[in-house]
């Protein structure tokens, strides 16, 4: 049986009530030995899912709105970049190797430092809660205090006039928790990601309360919360 048995005595009780009511209704027992009492459910909260759940809804119906013909994504979550090549084919691209076999997935590996495309060659690209790892050693990637400025810079290079970049990070008073991430002032991602522009901002501040349209300047001195920066370089950029 796969409980501690110094969990809450009620939640042990209802378990034991609850399986005895089945045995009854069902006309027999299921045996103990095949047992596996989950205890803490029924008292959770069924919809507090946290930063990876609003960014993945926040560029999920942006990029599916926008449709473009490829779309670009360097190391976000998998669940969020497998939801997206359900609707829009996708290009993942990861330091680490993946394995994934899904119709409008394909995967190539390379670092955020040297991306594997040309300048100005990517129409549509989203990096979520990366940048703030990089050069910190955590996924296996080179120590670099300047990781974070180095990716941003690089994901710019590929952005094509016109197209739009989809990214997030951890923002607020400027803090590193080595070797976990680095919080960055809102403001310092716009600036390295010259010549890029700020189409929206959205964020879920310091509380867990996602706000779909912010403002950058609320979120350089903040308790650390997460910035979500739609970006795009101007046509003549």
């Amino acid at each position: 049986m796969k409980y501690d048995f110094f969990q809450n005595p009620r939640r042990q009780l209802r378990f034991w009530r609850d399986y005895f009511r089945f045995s009854r209704l069902a006309g027999e027992r299921p045996p103990l030995k095949k047992l596996y009492p989950i205890l803490n459910e029924a008292d959770r909260s069924a919809g507090d899912l946290g930063v990876y759940f609003y960014q993945a809804v926040w560029a999920t119906q942006q990029i599916a709105t926008a449709r473009p013909g490829r779309h670009v994504d360097v190391g976000s979550h998998l669940f969020y970049v497998g939801i997206l090549s359900t609707v829009v084919p996708v290009t993942f691209v990861d330091i680490r190797p993946v394995r994934l076999d899904l119709p409008g997935f394909m995967f190539q590996q390379g670092s955020l430092l040297e991306l594997p495309f040309p300048d100005k060659g990517l129409a549509s690209v989203s990096c979520l809660h990366v940048v703030e790892h990089v050069g910190l050693g955590r996924y296996g990637d080179p120590i670099n205090p300047d990781g974070t400025r180095l990716a941003l810079s690089e994901l710019t290079r590929v952005l094509a006039p016109g197209g739009i970049l989809y990214l997030s990070a951890p923002v607020g008073r400027p803090h590193i928790r080595f070797n976990a991430h680095r919080v960055l002032a809102a403001s310092w991602i716009l600036e390295w990601c010259r010549p890029l522009e700020l189409v929206a901002f959205a964020a879920v501040d310091a509380r867990g309360v996602y706000h779909p349209v912010a403002a950058v300047r609320d979120y350089d001195d903040a308790p650390e919360s997460y910035g979500f920066f739609r970006l795009t370089r101007p046509t003549a950029g």
